[in-house]
């Protein structure tokens, strides 16, 4: 779980080691500062608790072929793109509504852009072909009455097809219980029994394993979703349905559910909210730690069905799940790398983060790790940093110096929240990963510059080191640095320990690494 001190926290032994460290600018102390300070502790003697789970890089939906450099970078591991059986190719539909043929161009391309990620696919088996459908939508479910054939074959050809070139994952549609969906929990668990039998066939024609789930419910959370997670679950167990994995979409400041403007009022879901409205995003409610309650639901209800035994995914997550500029910044920086390390901490399966990059034609849609023109955004270095920790999970201890307790609600809080992880692995380098996140701030000082009311000392003390000399480098992405390299020196492990401080900005994120010389 989260710690609630000041700051996002994370720890790690990476393998990677550096070259051409030199001594620039010590930062030892011979004893701790006076003032306020955030004082991280670990000890490499202490025993490993787990391993780095770099399966919580992933991405929901691709970006163009230029952005596969980008994404193999940071080791992209699941890949999330829809089959789209309502797609057209050079201006004719996939689906031949006469002949029942299935043209596999767009989905053979959308796989072979995830191999080219270096990803693993996670097919999502959606839209309806209209002509399948009761009332010509694509978000319909099949017509499972006089369409049933129609549908199971297209189902096996297009399985078949891409079982054949590698892919093993498949979900069974997007968001059933909200606008992606036209149908309701019925029609829903119909068309999982029918496409999940359906491809569980065609892989066991193919002589192959392959993992089925669902239902990618838009929020696992709110109370309108309350009828859909457990009869999914029930209905799934008595009808003795694979379900490999259970997954849900996490965005902490969901438009329908959160966001307030100045004057209080429920906002801003159906309202216009680009560039220009601001403030539509503004929510004193936004919680890093929402993907933790929302693991812990799915948990709770899973546990009614002992027979069950899923991974966890959620599939598609980012802050916001419409605009808010806060994406382009480092608070979303700082805000992924709570998550991530909250869903490090309470073993979360996978996550696929949304998107790739940002839209070129829709300067709204900016949920991108990427600009619209491929450039990282800040994002973008919290996933670089994560794939750079190391494997074997270890304990860590933060607090705050002196010892305080939080003023009264989110609002009046001087400081963010800490969590941490820490990892170790065989040549004795020393990752850690922190950022420094306050949710709400009515001022809007949100890291876009530096000082900001938030900025934080921290003393990092390393023990357990073997005895000798460690180059010492810290990166940082905040208002006044863009990720890279912001400092580099060669400490001394006097008795196999290293202490460093230094100023950790609000709303920033840095890595720090220590690498043993010789």
């Amino acid at each position: 779980m989260r710690l609630t001190v000041a700051g996002v926290l994370l720890i790690a032994i990476s393998s990677a080691a550096l070259a051409g460290c030199t001594r620039t600018n010590a930062h030892s102390l011979s004893s701790l500062p006076r003032g306020e300070y955030t004082r991280v502790q670990l000890n490499l003697a202490a025993r490993p608790t787990g391993k780095i789970n770099k399966n919580l890089i992933g991405v929901s939906g691709l970006g163009p072929p230029s952005s596969s450099r980008a994404m193999r970078a940071i080791g992209v591991h699941w890949v999330r793109a829809d089959v789209g059986f309502q797609d057209s190719v050079g201006g004719k539909e996939v689906y031949d509504c006469s002949t029942g043929a299935w043209n596999p161009a767009a989905t053979d391309r959308t796989v072979a852009s995830i191999w080219r990620y270096g990803g693993t696919p996670l097919l999502i088996v959606d839209y309806s072909p209209a002509c399948l459908t009761a009332n010509g939508s694509h978000n319909a479910a099949p017509d499972l009455g006089s369409d049933k054939a129609k549908w199971d074959a297209l189902v096996t050809e297009m399985g078949t097809h891409e079982i054949a070139r590698g892919v093993r994952y498949f979900e069974v549609w997007n968001e059933p219980d909200w606008v992606f969906f036209s149908g309701g929990l019925e029609e829903y668990l119909n068309l999982y029994s029918d496409t999940a039998r359906v491809l569980e066939s065609a892989a066991k024609q193919a002589g192959v394993n392959i993992e089925i789930g669902g239902p990618a419910l838009a929020d696992v959370l709110d109370s309108q979703n309350s009828d859909w997670l457990s009869p999914f679950l029930d209905y799934a167990t008595k009808n003795d349905l694979p379900l490999d994995f259970l997954s849900w979409h996490s965005y902490a400041n969901y438009p329908y559910t959160g966001p307030f403007n100045p004057g209080g009022q429920p906002l801003c879901f159906g309202r216009a909210s680009g560039p220009g409205t601001n403030l539509c995003y503004y929510n004193p409610n936004l919680d890093p730690l929402t993907v933790v309650h929302e693991l812990g639901q799915a948990r709770a209800e899973l546990a009614r069905y002992p027979i069950l035994h899923p991974l966890f995914i959620v599939d598609e997550w980012n802050l916001d799940g419409e605009y808010d500029p806060r994406e382009a910044q480092t608070f979303d920086a700082a805000y992924t790398a709570a998550v991530l390390n909250s869903a490090q901490a309470e073993r979360l399966d996978g996550m696929c983060f949304f998107t790739v990059e940002d839209s070129a034609s829709n300067s709204a849609e900016d949920w991108g790790m990427l600009t619209s023109d491929g450039k990282p955004k800040p994002v973008y270095d919290t996933f670089s940093y994560w794939h750079d920790l190391a494997p074997r999970e270890i304990p860590v201890m933060v607090s705050s110096h002196p010892a305080r307790s939080k003023h009264g609600g989110v609002e009046g809080a001087d400081q963010g929240t800490v969590g941490a992880v820490a990892s170790t692995a065989g040549d004795g380098t020393v990752t850690v990963l922190l950022d420094n996140f306050k949710p709400y701030d009515k001022a809007g000082n949100y890291g876009t510059h530096d000082p900001t009311p938030y900025d934080r000392m921290v003393v990092l003390d390393v023990a357990g080191l073997r005895g000798g000399s460690y180059s010492v480098s810290r990166k940082q992405v905040d208002g006044s640095h863009d990720g890279g390299l912001v400092w580099q020196a060669v400490e001394y492990a006097a008795g196999g320990s290293i202490r460093i401080d230094f100023t950790l900005s609000g709303e920033g994120v840095a890595f720090v690494t220590l690498h043993p010389e010789g």
